[in-house]
């Protein structure tokens, strides 16, 4: 027991000492026995109940370092070794504002990193380094919908190691971030397929429905088909919606005017391809008498325009309806 005639802060300081000295005999101890260890003890020990310091996060810490001298505590920049005075606040506010010109005074003797990038040809064009968060977030949201991957994929453990050893200057990027991204590349790839579409002549449309057995959905898919100036056939879905019942051939065939619309090529639709079923007959009638009236200039006076699922020649029904239309090669009478 601790003597009676010492004060409560005597008592602990006594109890502290004790610890202090049992935890070097333990270190002692360990360095006996094996390697040579530091002995030194733990700064938690000396102050158990202080809060941990904060990791350093900020940008500016690539450029400083911290020191300690006669009793103050600071940093200072490894370019000109000027001196920052630690604050109760723990604020990099000040060491921003000079590295934004210390840099600036530095560039010049910074020895820049080189990235490679395929030129023409088989040439390799070489240039200075610079990291730019914005076209990062722009090309993980394309790889995340290519992937069709989860938005919370970006904040998994292992993304975020692999991207920090790509580059220690990579910031992450959290899903709600990722979403508002996906969202925006779709909307400038759209605005490019629009551009696209308006040096198509003619445009050839597929689509077909089906219902999801686990959600018990109807879901319809639309493609855009046809030939650019080059003779070569491209394919791009333009459309993934839910249909709600009924399926009726109006339902179907104001949905399908609804893309066709949204896309800017209701005017010039050549063909559309679906499957035999009764609703579809009807819905492409409606289309049809629709398109007749806004184009009258449809292939072959629209008796092509509705086009059977078979397995026989549908993409070259459609390319020989975009000679026909073109070029005015022939007349085919069906």
């Amino acid at each position: 027991m601790a003597d009676e005639s010492l004060s409560e802060e005597d008592v602990e300081q006594e109890e502290l000492s004790q610890q202090r000295k049992s935890h070097k005999d333990v270190a002692a101890d360990m360095g006996s026995n094996g390697p040579e260890e530091d002995q030194s003890v733990p700064e938690s020990i000396n102050k158990p109940f202080q809060r941990k310091p904060r990791k350093k996060t900020s940008s500016v810490w690539n450029y400083m370092e911290t020191f300690k001298a006669n009793g103050v505590e600071g940093s200072r920049c490894k370019l000109c070794s000027q001196q920052f005075t630690k604050s109760e606040s723990s604020s990099t506010s000040s060491m921003k504002r000079h590295l934004d010109k210390c840099l600036k005074a530095h560039g010049a003797t910074l020895q820049p990193q080189l990235q490679f990038h395929k030129g023409l040809g088989n040439d390799v064009q070489f240039s200075a380094f610079k990291y730019d968060h914005a076209i990062i977030r722009e090309k993980v949201s394309h790889y995340i919908m290519i992937n069709e991957l989860p938005f919370v994929h970006v904040e998994s453990f292992m993304w975020n190691e692999i991207m920090k050893t790509a580059t220690p200057l990579y910031q992450k990027i959290t899903r709600g971030t990722l979403k508002g991204d996906c969202r925006t590349t779709y909307e400038i790839e759209k605005k490019k397929l629009v551009e696209l579409f308006k040096s198509a002549q003619r445009i050839n449309i597929t689509t077909d429905m089906w219902t999801s057995t686990c959600q018990k959905l109807g879901y319809m898919v639309v493609t855009a088909h046809w030939i650019d100036e080059n003779w070569k056939l491209n394919s791009r879905v333009i459309n993934f919606c839910n249909i709600p019942p009924p399926h009726f051939g109006y339902v179907i065939s104001d949905a399908v005017n609804k893309c066709l619309v949204d896309w800017k090529i209701q005017d010039k639709i050549g063909t559309v391809t679906v499957d035999n079923a009764k609703a579809n007959d009807v819905a492409i009638k409606i289309l049809k008498e629709s398109f007749s009236i806004r184009n009258p200039s449809l292939p072959v006076e629209g008796k092509l325009f509705h086009v059977r699922c078979v397995s026989i020649g549908v993409l070259e029904t459609m390319l020989l309806c975009s000679i026909v239309d073109i070029y005015g090669l022939c007349y085919i009478d069906y």
